[in-house]
């Protein structure tokens, strides 16, 4: 199994600009009039950030797999709202990488969400 290359190291840093569109919304109780970015299109969010800050750099076609999330959801975004995720690499642990992650809109800088994620580099 080939090792992560050198210059994947702790400390890196990934951020990505989205818009919350229709098909990331909940609405709790049901009430459309209350629709909110649901926690699972955040964290794929969260998760795609972290990825895009790696898999570009893996030797071999590899690429990296999320298997454990760890993140609380702690406020609001409305349709339309302007967020931006980061991703900063933590630890590595042979080929598992854990990672801070953080949505937070861009207008107000409120923090949306924050926790881990861990991934695993896959080498096919």
């Amino acid at each position: 199994m080939p090792n992560l290359p050198d210059t994947i190291q702790p400390g890196m840093k990934n951020e990505r600009h989205w818009v919350v569109a229709d098909y990331m919304l909940y609405a709790p109780g049901g009430d459309p009039a209350r629709n909110t970015l649901s926690s699972p299109s955040m964290i794929n969010e969260m998760e795609t950030t972290a990825m895009l800050s790696i898999d570009h750099l893996l030797p071999d076609d590899g690429y990296t797999v999320g298997f454990h999330v760890d993140i609380k959801h702690v406020a609001p975004a409305t349709p339309g709202s302007r967020v931006k995720t980061t991703a900063e690499l933590l630890e590595i642990n042979e080929t598992r990488l854990r990672f801070h992650v953080e949505a937070r809109d861009i207008d107000t800088d409120k923090l949306i969400g924050i926790g881990t994620h861990r991934r695993a580099a896959i080498f096919p």
